[in-house]
């Protein structure tokens, strides 16, 4: 590759935003400084995993106290969304990813009437 060619791969490469350098670096951004500090005194915290700005869906897990709990359905739609969404009013859904029944002691193991 020549001088020439490796300084066009750089500027491209510089001028390419990154996933992680707008619309979800600001939400991550929010939720570490206006979210979690909230859930911290729970011994919990969420994590966007994505967000897409075009349709508005922003993905997040949850960690901590809130993985497994019998009120993270609660706490990530009357919580964490409604914050979000005053915040971003671009954000159509917010759609919980965790897989809650996992973890070291999860308090949330599926639905009990399941199967019944």
């Amino acid at each position: 590759m020549s001088e020439n060619e490796q300084v066009e791969v750089q500027e491209s490469t510089q001028e390419a935003p990154s996933p992680a350098t707008g619309f979800q670096a600001k939400v991550s951004e929010f939720v570490e400084n206006m979210i979690n500090p909230s859930l911290a005194s729970h011994g919990g915290w969420v994590e966007v995993k994505s967000a897409d700005v075009d349709t508005g869906i922003i993905e997040m897990v949850m960690g901590g106290g809130c993985h497994g709990c019998g009120a993270s359905a609660t706490t990530m739609k009357f919580g964490v969304q409604t914050a979000l969404m005053e915040e971003f009013p671009q954000i159509s859904e917010l759609i919980d990813v965790t897989d809650h029944a996992t973890g070291e002691n999860p308090f949330f193991m599926g639905n009990p009437f399941d199967g019944m």
